[in-house]
């Protein structure tokens, strides 16, 4: 797994108290994640197979009267304003959007101060938008004294704020495992069901998550350009998602860029079945395999790589990774490569030599 950690970030009460003058009604966290492999494919009903990092975002709030949002956060600073007056794009629209979705739960539609503290790197592609979503809705239930949801139920509400609130039509995959996911181990998990195993990642070897030092937003357009050319795909083929297509059926797709972005995501979902029996039974080699080729597809059929993390993947290969790829959405951000132990040295350094202002989380 990615070294890395959170050392250094008090405790969410204290900060709070420290700036509010007051103990928070509540908490809540969410984590990061660096998904292994199954890119694109979770908002098609597909497999993926992400673990938690240790990075995480913490949020404590205080219930107001009136419905005033006044907030900070150490990655996006000051702001206050009415809840009915959030801009688009604001980083308060999501503290907006998770008081509206937690209705359901019982949350009453009044105004909180709250604090966001993390150590999530933003636009680096391991999910900070989500862990930030999980994060409120638990705060948000823990201050009003409202039982916590399972992980399902928070990971569906977390994905309804960026749906209806940022834009961004994402996959369950994100949230649910920030939701769930357990330290040191892999998470195979169906996002039509959200059934899912654990599988224990391999003594010996590592995860490096290395981020470009180039970042991206997805609500720019083009992953949602990607969500419609899915759907087109599906469609042509007359089934619900390309979850419910195989291989036999590429060539039936008329539209030749719809065709490419459902040759991705029906061979991912099969390196994901394969990339879960190569880690049960400590096939590395195999794994690593699986990882080169799902970039190679990333690249070429979904296009959504970019020059330098095409010359990182290359860069971190050539040093000795078993296997490196984008890893996140794309268009910049990072990339995951898993490296023999005695070798992670000789591939950051690679990394950095290729990139320089690469770094490792």
């Amino acid at each position: 797994m990615a070294q890395v950690t959170d050392a250094g970030m008090p405790p969410i009460s204290d900060a709070f108290a420290g700036v509010y003058k007051t103990a928070p009604n509540g908490v809540g966290t969410g984590y990061g994640r660096v998904n292994i492999i199954g890119e694109h494919t979770d908002y098609n009903d597909g497999f993926v197979m992400p673990c938690i990092l240790n990075h995480r975002t913490d949020v404590a709030v205080s219930i107001r009267t009136d419905r005033q949002l006044r907030g900070e956060s150490t990655s996006f600073g000051q702001a206050s304003m009415q809840m009915d007056a959030v801009p688009p794009g604001h980083w308060l629209a999501y503290v907006a959007g998770a008081i509206a979705v937690t209705a359901e739960l019982g949350v009453p539609q009044i105004g909180i101060d709250l604090l966001v503290d993390s150590s999530v790197p933003d636009g680096a592609g391991v999910s900070s938008s989500a862990a930030f979503g999980v994060a409120l809705v638990r705060a948000l239930c823990t201050a009003h004294n409202i039982p916590l949801p399972v992980p399902a139920v928070v990971a569906r509400l977390a994905q309804q704020i960026e749906h209806d609130f940022i834009g961004l039509q994402c996959g369950i995959m994100d949230h649910m495992v920030s939701a769930t996911g357990s330290a040191a181990s892999a998470m195979h998990l169906d996002c039509r069901d959200l059934s899912y195993d654990l599988y224990a990642l391999p003594a010996g070897y590592a995860f490096l998550v290395i981020h470009s030092g180039s970042g991206r937003k997805l609500s720019e357009g083009i992953y949602n350009d990607r969500v419609a050319e899915c759907k087109a795909a599906a469609a042509a083929l007359g089934v619900s998602t390309l979850r419910d297509a195989d291989q036999t059926q590429i060539d039936l797709v008329p539209d030749a860029t719809a065709r490419r972005r459902a040759r991705h995501v029906i061979a991912e979902n099969d390196r994901v079945a394969a990339a879960a029996r190569a880690l049960a039974n400590g096939e590395m080699t195999v794994l690593g395999a699986l990882m080169n080729a799902s970039h190679e597809s990333l690249a070429g059929d979904y296009e959504v790589s970019s020059d330098v993390l095409d010359r990182l993947v290359a860069a971190t290969r050539s040093a000795g990774a078993l296997g490196a790829r984008l890893t996140g959405a794309g268009f910049g951000g990072c990339i995951v490569c898993l490296v023999a132990v005695d070798r992670a040295d000789d591939v950051i350094m690679a990394a950095q030599q290729a990139v320089p202002a690469a770094w490792l989380l």
